[in-house]
């Protein structure tokens, strides 16, 4: 089975990026339930909102300790 990340639009017009699974054929045999990081009103301001993400994320060399 592989992976990869997809755009998926929900009910409602609004967008989020998940995990979807395939099978070895190549089709999809799912996905996860919510989105990883969250919904987006369009396509465009989904790819914007990674896109600002990843350049933040690529600036900082440490990474924080999570304490709930």
């Amino acid at each position: 089975m592989t992976w990869d990340y997809r755009i998926m639009k929900h009910p409602g017009g609004l967008y989020g990026l998940h995990e979807v699974y395939y099978y070895k054929n190549g089709l999809v045999e799912g996905w996860t339930q919510e989105p990883e990081t969250g919904f987006w009103e369009s396509v465009k301001e989904l790819r914007m909102a990674h896109t600002q993400m990843l350049t933040d994320a690529m600036k900082r060399r440490t990474v924080l300790e999570y304490k709930p």
